[in-house]
């Protein structure tokens, strides 16, 4: 039993360990991070867990799963840069261990390890689960429902994996939805192996459905049609109807070489040699992992770096599996991807992972408007959350062409030094740059 936990026990202490260290160096970025921290503080201080607010107005743009483990880390520790960004880190730390235990159960315990240690040196993979973004428990959760669904031999892990798969759709928009045929396959075959049809169908229908009720349903009736069309409108990031070109699939696979890294040349042979294995039950399961996690991706126009990530755990996977099943000695296999490992360290060190203390542009104007404690307007709205977190008090973003003169008084301003004008009555109490904090009295 020990030597069975050991692997996957340093994977995730190795892992957490990276993905920990100076965690609360440094601000809370615009816009994404700075936004979910700052709902999630709403919701520990509305206590409501179904309807998520963002200055006052409400936000469904995603779902609550990831919001929730920030507003838990939020009330035991306190809201602060660290705590914003642990459950995350905790959630990643944990990807990496499941797909251990995915390679292993594909191919052994070699490359179970080996597709380890590809996810915890993809760049971006890093990047993201250090922060308070959402991608971190989104891979988790879908990951898992691989690793469920993957050689099942018991009606509960099938049920299991559309139970995480639930939760996946839980935490980022409606995207997972694309993971349904492995979990339809996965289901057929087991009830034509075991014939165990009705319990598995039941339970595995309620472990789906039952958890999404709430969220959705208490949404759909207070937001109506419009929350469905936003949830689509996110899912496809608005570039259905934009076409896709050569141009925009050439930046997506840019996009994945940055992601991944060190291992997007090994991705792409991987994907050759697997021709050669596509018999074996774990390759066609693999590319099929890696087809449906990547498709909805290269057919939208406005994908996006940060959309790429569901992609690197089947490619990490299917590295993984097809190095070990060349003709090689293991142990020489084991020691190339060790050493990609450690190459890929000597930049990320440095990089964005051993950083000093530092507080951004944007975090100091917010914080310095949290000083005066009057009602904030913007018009600077390219890092509004952030604004938002760290000033802590109500905010109106206001158009350039906004006559303020009416505006009620006391308040201040976080505009532009060439848009002020000179006759009207402020006092600049903070500048950064050009940007400035001034208080109309």
């Amino acid at each position: 039993m020990t030597k069975k936990w050991l692997v996957p026990v340093f994977l995730f202490l190795l892992s957490l360990y990276i993905f920990t260290w100076g965690l609360g160096n440094i601000s809370l970025m615009p816009w994404d991070e700075a936004w979910y921290a700052t709902i999630s503080r709403n919701i520990v201080r509305s206590s409501d867990w179904l309807h998520l607010t963002f200055a006052d107005q409400p936000y469904y743009d995603h779902p609550p799963l990831g919001f929730y483990s920030i507003a838990t880390s939020f009330a035991l520790l306190g809201v602060n840069e660290f705590s914003a960004r642990l459950p995350m880190a905790i959630f990643g730390s944990l990807a990496v261990v499941v797909v251990y235990l995915t390679g292993k159960k594909m191919g052994g315990t070699w490359t179970g390890l080996a597709a380890g240690l590809v996810l915890l040196s993809c760049r971006w993979f890093i990047f993201r689960s250090r922060t308070a973004n959402l991608e971190a428990l989104l891979l988790l959760t879908q990951i898992l429902a691989i690793y469920f669904w993957s050689k099942p031999t018991k009606w509960w892990q099938v049920s299991l994996g559309w139970f995480s798969l639930a939760l996946a759709l839980l935490t980022k928009s409606v995207i997972s939805v694309t993971l349904i045929p492995l979990g339809l396959w996965s289901t057929f075959n087991f009830i034509r192996s075991y014939r165990q049809t009705a319990k598995t169908i039941i339970v595995s229908g309620l472990l789906l459905i039952v958890p999404l009720l709430p969220w959705y349903g208490a949404n759909y009736l207070r937001h109506g049609q419009g929350f469905i069309n936003q949830s689509i409108k996110i899912a496809v990031r608005g570039g259905a109807q934009e076409t896709v070109t050569w141009a925009t699939t050439t930046k997506t696979l840019l996009y994945l070489r940055s992601a991944i890294h060190k291992w997007y040349l090994p991705l792409l042979a991987s994907i050759v040699v697997a021709i050669f294995f596509i018999r074996r039950q774990p390759t066609r399961w693999l590319v099929a992992y890696l087809f449906l996690a990547s498709f909805p991706y290269f057919l939208s126009a406005r994908t996006e770096i940060w959309h790429l990530l569901p992609i690197l755990p089947p490619a990490a996977l299917l590295i993984a599996y097809v190095s070990f099943s060349l003709p090689l000695p293991s142990k020489l296999v084991l020691a190339g991807f060790l050493g990609l490992f450690a190459i890929s360290y000597t930049s990320y060190w440095p990089e964005f992972i051993h950083l000093a203390p530092y507080t951004i542009f944007e975090a100091k104007i917010g914080l310095a408007a949290h000083q005066n404690n009057l009602p904030v307007v913007t018009q600077e709205t390219t890092y509004v959350p952030t604004l938002v977190f760290y000033a802590d008090l109500p905010l109106k973003v206001s158009p350039i062409e906004y006559d303020l003169t009416d505006y009620p008084r006391p308040f201040q301003l976080i505009t532009h030094t060439y848009l002020l004008s000179p006759q009207r009555n402020y006092r600049i109490t903070h500048q950064e740059g050009d940007t400035v904090v001034a208080v109309f009295d």
